[in-house]
Order: structure tokens, then C-alpha cells, then sequence
């Protein structure tokens, strides 16, 4: 073992053993770094959570209910001037993206 390290360390091996650990740092890095969906969804997500928490959100299992609820207030049958306003901010797309994180969600951090 203490040859191999001794071989390792040896000036003229120290370019093999930069490039397996920065090849081995980049394999881990694109593991950790999230796509670019699931960052698109998480910032949606964000304008929820800035007045919801998450475990109130998450108990909606259903993704038409959840849905509906927003559209109830982009059209004003639920009145509230903060929920309303944000609803009629939504188009379709960010409706269903919203149902689906939410829909998803398992525990209470993301």
C-alpha cells in the first residue's frame, strides 16, 4: 500500500491523479445539481411558499382539486385579494406545474 501511495506522489503521476479527482468531483457534481425542470417548478413553488407551508400544500393529493381551488380564485367564486391576485397571474402551464409539484411532495422541505 505505502508503495503504491509513494508511486502516486511521485511529481510525474501528479496529472493522472488531478484529472481522476476533478473527473470524480465533476461525476459527483452531476449528480447533486438538480435539472433544469425540477428548478423551473421549485421558483413556481416559492410563490406558494412565501404564505403556505409546504405540509399544508402537500395534503391536496389530488392534482384536478388542486387545480380547481386556484381557479376558483383567478375567477373570484373564493375571494381573497392575495390568492386572486396571484391566481389570474397563472396561466394553464403554471396551474398544472403547481399541481403537480405539490401532488408530489412527501415530506415538509423540498
Amino acid at each position: 500500500m505505502n508503495w503504491i501511495c509513494f508511486q502516486l506522489l511521485k511529481p510525474k503521476n501528479w496529472s493522472w491523479v488531478c484529472l481522476v479527482f476533478s473527473l470524480s468531483s465533476l461525476h459527483c457534481a452531476a449528480e447533486e445539481t438538480p435539472n433544469a425542470q425540477a428548478l423551473y417548478q421549485r421558483s413556481h413553488a416559492s410563490i406558494c411558499l412565501s404564505c403556505h407551508t409546504l405540509t399544508s400544500l402537500s395534503k391536496v393529493r389530488n392534482k384536478e382539486v388542486f387545480i380547481n381551488q386556484l381557479i376558483a380564485f383567478q375567477n373570484n367564486p373564493r375571494k381573497d385579494r392575495v390568492m386572486s391576485q396571484i391566481a389570474r397571474g397563472l396561466s394553464n402551464a403554471q396551474l398544472t406545474e403547481l399541481a403537480n409539484f405539490f401532488t408530489q411532495q412527501e415530506g415538509p422541505d423540498l
